[in-house]
């Protein structure tokens, strides 16, 4: 998180704490970690056309394990 050096002062001086936050959080979306994998699944199946690339893709959707 940006905090102008005035404002962690300001807080200071009236004492009142923050939290310590990280300065990168981790993408917490969980969809981020499928596209990959997604994507390497279908081109293992060398589609050729855009349609095949819809069909695969929906299809490997599928079969993605839950878990993951």
């Amino acid at each position: 998180a940006h905090t102008a050096n005035i404002i962690k002062h300001y807080l200071k001086e009236q004492n009142i704490r923050v939290l310590l936050l990280p300065p990168n959080s981790p993408d917490l979306n969980p969809i981020e970690n499928v596209w990959p994998l997604l994507k390497r699944r279908v081109k293992k199946r060398n589609p050729k056309s855009l349609e095949q690339v819809q069909q695969y893709t929906e299809e490997e959707w599928l079969h993605l394990p839950q878990s993951y």
